[in-house]
This record gives C-alpha cells, sequence and structure tokens, in this order.
C-alpha cells in the first residue's frame, strides 16, 4: 500500500497519519509474520531512532481499536498483531514457532449455540508442526534408525 493510500485509509478511520503511525501500519502490512510488539520495535528501530517501544504498544492500540489489525493470542502470555481483518484462522508452529494464516474453509461454521449468545468475532488457532519442521523431524527420525 503506497504511504498516500495508508494516511487516507487512516483518515477514513479517523486516525491522524503521524509517521509513527504510518511506519508501523506499513510494517505490519509488508511483515504479514504475525510479529509481537518486540519485533515490530526491533524492525522500525534501525530508520526511526525516536521511536519507542509505548509508541508502537499505543499504536497497535489505535490501530485495533479502529478495526485495522487483530490481536492474536496465540500463546501463553504471547501476544501478536496481524494487518489481515478477514475472517481467517491461523496455525502456530510448536517447534519454529511462526504462525501462518489459514483459510477457514466454510463461509458459515456451524456452532451449536445455546439461546441468547451471539458470535460477535471468531478466533481459531491450531497448533501442530509446520512443513519444514515436520519435514526436519521424519528425516532426523530417518536416519538415525
Amino acid at each position: 500500500m503506497r504511504q498516500t493510500s495508508t494516511a487516507e485509509l487512516l483518515r477514513s478511520k479517523g486516525i491522524r497519519p503521524t509517521p509513527q503511525r504510518l511506519c508501523i501500519y506499513d510494517y505490519l502490512l509488508h511483515h504479514p509474520t504475525h510479529p509481537t510488539v518486540e519485533e515490530i520495535y526491533a524492525g522500525i528501530a534501525p530508520q526511526q531512532a525516536a521511536f519507542s517501544r509505548t509508541t508502537v504498544y499505543n499504536t497497535l492500540d489505535t490501530l485495533y481499536a479502529a478495526g485495522l489489525v487483530r490481536v492474536l493470542h496465540v500463546g501463553a502470555g504471547e501476544t501478536r498483531y496481524d494487518a489481515c481483518t478477514a475472517d481467517h484462522a491461523h496455525f502456530k508452529c510448536v517447534r519454529c514457532g511462526a504462525v501462518y494464516d489459514l483459510p477457514l474453509g466454510s463461509p458459515a461454521l456451524s456452532f451449536a449455540l445455546p439461546d441468547g449468545f451471539s458470535v460477535s468475532g471468531v478466533e481459531i488457532t491450531l497448533n501442530g508442526r509446520c512443513p519444514t519442521c515436520a519435514d526436519s523431524e521424519n528425516l532426523k527420525y530417518k536416519t538415525t534408525k
């Protein structure tokens, strides 16, 4: 996304497009790795010496409140951020820690909700091994036998 269209998007959500907000949102758009605050800060700090972790936290809170990012809780005390706000699931590799987007597959997931409940969002995270980790583990077992 170009900086001008990113700025227009922020304005359309009632967010003043400061250089910090543009930089952090742009980082999320170009790094769909579901980064943590520390990863975002490490990724932008070399070019933006004036940024602090507090700036990153505050910006992410603002983007979340405007519906521009999703907050993922994929492990104990592990918070990650995703600029893709369309409905989708996530897969976390228990070996390397990478988080991947997965299509939901069916536009209408069926759940038996008791009367009076209404769904405002869905967060599905699957855990297992990604193909790279599964292959390396299988290779390790094949060579040791």
